[in-house]
Parts: C-alpha cells; sequence; structure tokens
C-alpha cells in the first residue's frame, strides 16, 4: 500500500477526526505555490487531498507564507522559509528552500527547533503515524 493509499483510507475513515480538512485549493493558488519553487509532492498532495485542520494538532494551511508574513523582518535567519502548517500550538512547520527543501520545526519565537524529514512525502507520513498513534492512545485512555 503506498503512502498515499494509506492517506485516503485514514481521511475516509476520519480516524482523526478532521475538522475542515479537504478543502480544495483555487488553481489560480496552486499557480501560486508552483512558481515560488514549493516542492511538487507537495502540489499533488493538496490537489489530490486538499488542506486544513487534520486533527486537533495538525493544520495544513490555506496557502504558503513567507518567514516576514509571520516574524518580524529581524527574523531573517528564516529567509528562504515556506510555512505551510503547525501543529496548532508552538510548532510551525516549513520548508527550508535553501536546504533542498527539507522540512523543518520552527517554534514559536522563531527558533528553528528540528529538521524534521528530507521531504514532504516523508513528513506527511511519519505526521500521519504520529496522528493514528495519539487518536489510538486516546481511545484507549479515555
Amino acid at each position: 500500500m503506498t503512502i498515499y493509499n494509506k492517506m485516503q483510507q485514514v481521511l475516509k475513515s476520519n480516524v482523526l477526526g478532521a475538522k475542515n480538512f479537504g478543502n480544495n485549493i483555487s488553481k489560480q493558488d496552486i499557480k501560486k505555490i508552483s512558481y515560488s519553487g514549493i516542492p511538487n509532492e507537495y502540489i499533488y498532495f493538496i490537489k489530490e487531498y486538499g488542506v486544513g485542520q487534520l486533527s486537533d494538532t495538525f493544520l495544513l494551511d490555506f496557502e504558503i507564507l513567507e518567514y516576514d508574513e509571520i516574524f518580524n523582518e529581524e527574523d531573517n535567519h528564516l529567509e528562504g522559509m515556506y510555512f505551510f502548517g503547525g501543529d496548532l500550538g508552538e510548532y510551525l512547520f516549513a520548508f527550508d528552500s535553501k536546504n533542498n527543501w527539507q522540512i523543518v520545526e520552527i517554534d514559536s519565537s522563531g527558533e528553528v527547533f528540528d529538521v524534521v524529514a528530507q521531504t514532504f512525502t516523508e513528513f506527511i507520513h511519519k505526521k500521519f503515524d504520529e496522528l493514528i498513534e495519539i487518536e489510538k492512545y486516546r481511545k484507549n485512555n479515555p
């Protein structure tokens, strides 16, 4: 089973309690995202599955934001970061265009916390597995 088949099954079953996930992105927004150099695997995912709140701990945002749209311009160490989602709490997820578009986790103060994946496919695969484990734990520990 491919990662995308697995995700499709999870999304259909709504095991994660997705809220407003699957919202479509306009062709115009896709063109804007594509123009910025964002990896094709991300574009494929949002075209195929959409965006929105996948669980109460993960949001795939409706747009890609550059660092100065979130942080102060003085935080120029984040230049080249393209933010696409977050954990609805302390961390944001971004593509690092200066390092082969790897996925990084950035805390709310603007510090790069960790490299979480080398590709978007690896990232979303890990994220789905993590979210499924969280839901299993909650179900077994009410």
